[in-house]
């Protein structure tokens, strides 16, 4: 059955809500007119405290319907009481009243938005009970905050907070009992005002939706600014896990430079000793902050890491006044200067299963990362992160396609687990930002494939490295990647455009008739190269064992001691090479050849003309 209520709104044009929404004003959104009631027994309401919504308003009243919980907030009043608490905004006056209807009829709503600023003076928590009903909201917005549909005639949606706040503007507590609830939040733009420390907390969701989303003003100093997660880190349990939901279109920003200034480091005796600007940036938010990078020390330039403070001269750098010189430094010193937000995180997924993300864009800087990951079987498709010293701190398990890093800083991804998927990601690195790379893979960051890449701008500064690990670049000959992690067809952001070799960290196996072979490597005491001929032909196959221990007895002249080895897959077409683990003395010769099937018969045998006794020793077959 498909309840209908009405409520009743203050009519107003549209050129007149442009301008209340550009100039800030409160305002009432236009609505459809639908024909009031002919009967007050037809027309039953909702009551928003001590002001009832359905209370005709003079001069041409426009009345906006409720279906079946989908409740208009431009249909309730700029103020009221509702269950004994005082609201003095129309947004506030409206969650307050569907919220006790959702109590009272034990069943989910829907919340509808119009087009304009709607004020907020205590922020949106939504319901959560063991009934696992739900709140959902509805707007009119894409991401990009203030231009709703693209067109500056069609503002969109803006939740503004204008009070200060403990939670987030929409907070969503943990779900009770294992109850999720099943809920949508779309076209929205949130603005904090700085005074939230989130634009929205989802604690608890199951195959909900989220999408057209954006946030600013988050209060300064924040952990983030969107965050779907489980409160308090509790893991997968009933308290907060989110899972098989939609997440697209979601945007979070917060203010940087205009451009990071052209700096070099030089050094002596193992110290910099010197910074020099070669361009000046454009840095209107504050006084940059100064990073120094490099892989001299595993992941650092110095044993002991310099320290710089930035000079301005209005927006402009002009020089960097060195407060330590740092100690022990070997290769490369990079020097990068950029204005960094106190915020650590743009958006953070934790505990998220079983999802799909499109299209999230969290634009820098934040002081870690722009995107924090740490969840298992989700899909990322086109994220685009911008301007952060890592736009991606992920923690395995995931897998993302057609990912684009827009200026690292320092890495695009950094990837702290195992078994992440990335394929065909794309490179738009900062021309000037020495020491900018590629890939991060920490030590237990093992099973990542990396495939496909493609780089549409250089990294013309120098110290550029596809992938780096924790003992540094493995292009400097002393680092290898995580254990069974490969990487193939990545192209190179250096200058020259130099394609990178493709690392297999795991058997390659190829397929013959309906058999197939393994190729990988004896664990190695250090790097080693193996060449190919110039040249057509079967190569030959090794086959390895390790005899028992030979000698230790009396030899006569040209006697010899035998032994014989199991070695699988020697055959009598092949010639084994034989070499003693200790020598057996002067007077002996050694050899071996293949006497059976699977069977190698080694010799030491006795060369002079006087009886001899050959040191014992074992014998390695190839």
């Amino acid at each position: 059955m498909i309840e209908s209520k009405d409520f009743v709104m203050q009519p107003s044009l549209p050129y007149l809500f442009l301008t209340a929404f550009l100039l800030g004003a409160p305002l009432q959104s236009p609505a459809q007119s639908v024909p009031a009631p002919a009967s007050p027994a037809a027309a039953e309401s909702v009551s928003a405290g001590n002001a009832n919504v359905s209370n005709t308003i003079p001069d041409q009243p426009l009345v906006a319907k409720y279906l079946n919980g989908t409740f208009y907030v431009d249909g309730f009043p700029s103020s009221c009481n509702q269950g004994g608490v005082l609201y003095s905004t129309q947004l506030d006056c409206a969650v307050a009243t569907v919220k006790d209807w959702i109590v009272a009829k034990d069943q989910s709503a829907v919340l509808v938005l119009g087009e304009g600023i709607y004020r907020t003076k205590v922020g949106i928590t939504l319901p959560s009970d063991a009934s696992a009903v739900g709140l959902s909201i509805e707007g009119r917005s894409t991401s990009t905050p203030g231009f709703g549909r693209g067109s500056t005639t069609s503002p969109g949606t803006l939740i503004s907070l204008i009070a200060p706040i403990d939670t987030a503007v929409i907070y969503q507590p943990p779900a009770v009992q294992n109850h999720y609830p099943s809920i949508f939040i779309r076209g929205i733009a949130i603005n904090a005002g700085n005074n939230a420390p989130s634009c929205m907390d989802i604690f608890g969701a199951a195959q909900s939706s989220f999408e057209h989303i954006s946030c600013v003003g988050v209060r300064d100093g924040s952990d983030h600014m969107i965050e779907f997660s489980n409160q308090n880190d509790k893991g997968f349990s009933q308290a907060g896990w989110i899972y098989e939901s939609n997440f697209n279109d979601i945007f979070t920003s917060v203010i940087g430079e205009g451009g990071a200034a052209n700096v070099t480091a030089s050094d002596t005796g193992g110290s910099v000793s010197n910074i020099e600007v070669h361009s000046p940036g454009n840095y209107y938010a504050g006084t940059p902050k100064v990073f120094f990078y490099g892989y001299g020390h595993g992941i650092q330039p110095c044993s002991t890491m310099p320290e710089g403070a930035a000079v301005l001269n209005g927006h402009s750098l002009v020089r960097i006044d060195l407060t330590n010189p740092g100690s022990g430094c070997v290769g490369p010193i990079d020097v990068q200067v950029h204005q960094s937000s106190n915020i650590k995180y743009g958006i953070v997924i934790k505990y998220v299963s079983d999802s799909t993300f499109n299209d999230l864009r969290p634009v820098g800087p934040y002081a870690v990362a722009g995107m924090y990951t740490n969840g298992g079987s989700n899909t990322f498709h086109h994220m685009h992160a911008y301007g952060s010293r890592v736009p991606y701190l992920i923690h395995g398990y995931d897998v993302w396609e057609g990912t684009e890093c827009d200026g690292p800083w320092q890495y695009c991804f950094d990837i702290e687990g195992p078994q992440t998927e990335l394929i065909g990601t794309s490179f738009f690195t900062g021309g000037h930002l020495s020491g900018s790379s590629g890939f991060y893979l920490a030590g237990n960051a093992t099973g990542t494939k990396i495939i496909g890449s493609q780089c549409a701008s250089p990294q013309s500064a120098g110290d550029y490295h596809v992938v780096v690990t924790p003992n540094g670049p493995i292009d400097s000959g002393h680092a290898v990647l995580p254990k069974g992690s490969t990487m193939v067809g990545v192209n190179s952001c250096s200058p020259q455009a130099v394609p990178e070799n493709d690392y297999f960290g795991s058997p390659v196996v190829l397929s013959g008739s309906f058999h197939q072979g393994s190729i990988w490597l004896s664990p190695l005491s250090q790097d080693r190269t193996y060449q190919l001929p110039d040249a057509s032909g079967t190569l030959a196959v090794s086959v390895q064992g390790v005899s028992g221990s030979i000698g230790g007895s009396p030899l006569a002249p040209g006697k010899c001691a035998t032994a014989q080895v199991g070695v699988q897959g020697a055959s009598t077409g092949l010639a084994p090479r034989v070499s003693p683990a200790s020598y057996p003395g002067d007077s002996f010769d050694w050899s071996a050849y293949v006497s059976a099937p699977n069977v190698v018969t080694v010799r030491v045998c006795n060369r002079t003309s006087v009886e001899s006794t050959p040191a014992p020793s074992t014998y390695s077959i190839q």
